[in-house]
């Protein structure tokens, strides 16, 4: 504590009142007085400086977004001062807000600026005689900087009193390395020479005119540490400077060791690895192999995943960088979320609430303003500030989904959901999840949503997604919702028609538009909807799986499975299933990750060798919903997706002759080969989930194909199953034999980039007669040459485009993927 002589009386006023344009985008959406420095508000340094040398009378003036700053200090009792505002309605500059507060005024006063960070103890013993001893009606305290360009240059004679003024001279003007550090001691008086309800300046207008009037102005040079916040260059450095320690000011949290400083509750891997000067805040979590850098600074309640990199960066409260996320030098503001892979360059700015998503890049320089979306693998080189800031499409290729609690918080589930209550109107909604905490956590946040909407609700509770969709048609429900865990930290919502399948690209543009617009059904206390617990879920449908094939043909044959499955997800439909159709399992469980859409290699061969050595009939790795399979013959060889949608329809065709059958345009030729052979029919869809459901469920198609339809067969791995031990067992035949009846064909995929924009403009120029052949438009375009086809499918999700071919051989199968690609990658070049 400093002894101030006479400071007894003295009052404080801190100027919080500008926008500062010219940190934008930091402040778009908070006041300057308000951006965190060192994980505290830069204010909060002025203030706790006027506490800890007594002056703890203090007024503050406010104009833009007021309510931040009283919602942070109140009354100021929480900070050991007692604070007052005055609100500008309009700007009335520094001298104008300061004179708004007149009628508060009693004495000699000081008055502070509310975004510059300073560690002055304002020497205010000397600062306050200096003023006094000269009788000063006017002191301002200056401050000696090396290059003085940027600020407002004072001229004083040897007693200090102010001579001239220059503002932000150029080097031939530079008379003086004095500054105005916008501090400044004052007498009421002052405030007389300030007119009433219009903009006045304290520099531009008020001190020159003091001058002029030949009033005692005077300047008092202090030490000390002092930065105006008026750019970003000058915020990353006050930054700096305040964790290199040139700074003579309390820090935040507590450091644990050298150089690294945390708040608390914070959760740090044993891998990660921080070199400091580090700043953390309250409950962040650093992930495994992370690293943070000197100069960084992370703000509370963010999340830093596993191998991130973050160097001399700044990031604020509330934001998600993910996982492989590179930060060099950079700002993110409040609630910023950075996917994974993404990489923003020195000097880049991201505003609140923006998205980064994966693999994109910022390059140095660029500000993206605040609500922006940055879309997948795109490189930003140039400022977003205009658009509409949000990604126009919710729904991805198969329902929404994201990472829990990033991009699928509770609040968002819970309006998403009642968006698609009001589609259905007064309906019933079925709704359930797997067994992961996550989605039975965001399963609550949905009902609801519903709920509020007014929807009636049937909780079907924990069970997969096969079984939800036979849930809804069975209790002859309107519509389903279904959340799963997906790849470790992700979650996927499913919206479900009354038929169990996909809704449609139209109906989830409706949610979408409703989302948007926030324009949902509220309904009234007397309106809400209930709940209604549906039991018996999974017994039903073990009954329908069952009574679909002659279980006791099944039981005679004595097959024996190798499976690998989610035993917290479907460890009691699994086994159920088997002791009513007399599977043998060999039960081969592992500690795995089945929120994978597919094993790895290494599972993939260890199940092989499994199925060899066991000498079983088949085996197969099943995903946690039970919807994905990946099979294996008794010999111990991996089917392909491609051969085991073909060896499904010809298990329909042995059985129905003259069936019809459903499969995208993505599928094998072979299909009609197949078909032919039996009297049956291919109908071609397009390659979304929703139409291919729809197709599926006609009944012209699911009426000729017996008790267990094909839609069963495509998105229900154990009804797959069980109408395949089905087949085995009538023919007595093995798995190898049935997949040899399927005649040979070569086929080739590939995923290739491409700009969002230009998605849209290949397909456009390919359809229009930009290369010879027949063409089809069904999903994508088609096109059918002599000895093949080849199709062109712009991805649902990303920018990416899908090219499949299809040949006689392999060689020339590749050869007419890559002429493809080469004609595609030709018209992108014209395109530029």
């Amino acid at each position: 504590m400093v002894a101030v002589e006479g400071k007894e009386g003295l009052q404080v006023i801190i100027m919080a009142g500008g926008e500062g344009s010219r940190l934008r985008p930091l402040t778009c959406d908070l006041p300057k007085p308000m951006v965190p420095v060192g994980n505290r508000p830069v204010m909060e340094y002025t203030v706790d400086l006027c506490r800890r040398y007594g002056l703890k009378d203090i007024g503050v003036t406010v104009m833009y977004r007021p309510e931040e700053i009283r919602r942070h200090f109140g009354d100021g009792s929480g900070f050991g001062v007692k604070m007052t505002y005055f609100e500008e309605k309009e700007p009335l500059g520094t001298a104008g807000s300061v004179k708004n507060a007149a009628g508060w005024v009693k004495s000699t006063f000081v008055v502070l600026s509310g975004d510059a960070l300073t560690d002055f103890d304002f020497d205010l013993e000397r600062a306050v005689r200096f003023h006094r001893e000269r009788k000063a009606l006017a002191t301002l305290v200056l401050k000696t900087v090396p290059i003085p360009l940027e600020y407002g240059v004072v001229i004083t004679d040897e007693d200090g009193r102010i001579r001239r003024f220059l503002e932000k001279p150029g080097w031939g003007e530079v008379f003086s390395d004095r500054v105005n550090t916008g501090i400044y001691i004052l007498e009421p008086e002052v405030l007389e020479y300030i007119p009433e309800g219009r903009a006045y300046d304290f520099s531009q207008h008020l001190f020159p005119r003091l001058l002029e009037m030949g009033k005692p102005l005077y300047g008092c040079v202090l030490d000390g540490y002092w930065c105006d916040i008026g750019s970003l260059e000058q915020y990353r450095q006050a930054q700096h400077d305040l964790l290199s320690g040139r700074v003579n000011l309390p820090l935040f949290g507590t450091e644990e060791k050298k150089g690294i400083r945390q708040g608390r509750g914070c959760v740090i891997h044993p891998t990660a690895r921080l070199e400091g000067p580090v700043m953390l805040g309250d409950y962040t979590t650093v992930g495994a192999n992370a690293y943070l850098g000197p100069g960084t600074v992370v703000g509370s309640r963010c999340f830093i995943g596993e191998r991130a990199s973050l160097k001399a960066s700044v990031v604020w409260d509330g934001v998600y960088v993910g996982h492989r996320a590179e930060l060099r030098g950079t700002v993110l503001c409040r609630r910023v979320r950075v996917k994974d892979g993404a990489a923003l360059y020195e000097d880049s700015v991201v505003g609140e609430g923006s998205v980064v998503e994966e693999e994109a890049r910022l390059q140095p320089g660029v500000k993206v303003w605040p609500g922006k979306y940055v879309e997948r693998e795109t490189v930003v080189r140039e400022n977003l500030i205009w658009g509409n800031g949000t990604s126009q499409k919710i729904f991805g290729c198969n329902g929404v989904a994201g990472k829990v609690n990033v991009d699928v918080t509770p609040e968002f589930a819970s309006r998403l959901a009642s968006a698609f209550a009001s589609t259905v109107g007064n309906g019933r909604i079925g709704v359930s999840s797997d067994m992961a905490g996550s989605s039975q956590m965001m399963q609550k946040s949905v009902i609801a949503g519903l709920l509020a909407a007014g929807a009636r609700v049937f909780d079907l509770g924990q069970i997969p997604a096969p079984i939800h969709r036979f849930a809804v048609r069975q209790h002859r429900l309107d519509a389903g919702i279904h959340l799963r865990r997906e790849d470790g930290d992700g979650i996927r919502i499913y919206f479900t028609g009354p038929q169990g399948t996909a809704i449609d690209r139209n109906w989830e543009r409706k949610v979408e538009n409703l989302l948007r617009r926030d324009d949902f059904r509220r309904a009234g206390g007397g309106s809400i909807g209930r709940v209604v617990y549906v039991p018996r879920v999974m017994e039903e449908y073990l009954h329908h799986l069952v009574g679909a094939v002659d279980a006791a043909a099944v039981k005679r044959a004595g097959l024996r499975l190798v499976l690998c499955y989610d035993t917290e997800n479907l460890g009691l439909i699994v086994p159920a299933l088997a002791r009513e159709l007399g599977w043998e399992l060999l039960g081969w469980q592992r500690n795995l990750d089945f929120s994978r859409r597919r094993p790895e290699e290494k599972i993939l061969a260890e199940l092989t060798e499994k199925v060899r050595e066991e000498e079983a009939h088949l085996g197969a790795w099943l995903d946690s919903n039970g919807e994905e399979m990946v099979l294996v013959d008794e010999r111990g060889e991996v089917i392909s997706d491609e051969a085991l949608e073909a060896l499904m329809v010809l298990v329909i065709f042995r059985e129905r002759k003259g069936a019809r059958v459903v499969a995208p345009v993505t599928a094998p030729a072979v299909l009609e080969d197949i078909a032919r052979r039996y009297g049956g029919e291919v109908v071609r869809t397009a390659t979304a989930p929703a139409r291919r459901m729809e197709a599926m469920l006609r009944e012209d198609v699911a009426g000729t194909q017996g008790s267990l339809p094909q839609f069963f067969l495509h998105f229900d791995a154990l009804a797959a199953l069980v109408r395949l031990t089905h087949a085995l067992a009538l023919t007595g035949q093995s798995l190898s034999h049935l997949r040899g009846e399927i005649p040979p064909y070569y086929r080739v995929a590939r995923k290739l980039p491409c700009s969002w924009e230009e998605k849209g403009k290949i397909i456009r120029s390919l359809a229009e007669g930009a290369v010879e052949g027949e063409i089809e438009m069904l999903d994508g375009v088609k096109i059918y040459w002599d000895d093949g086809w080849t199709l062109v499918l712009p991805d649902a999700d990303g920018p990416y485009y899908h090219v499949y071919s299809e040949a006689g051989t392999m060689e020339a199968a590749e050869e007419l993927a890559g002429d493809l690609i080469e004609k595609i990658e030709a018209l992108r070049r014209e395109k530029k």
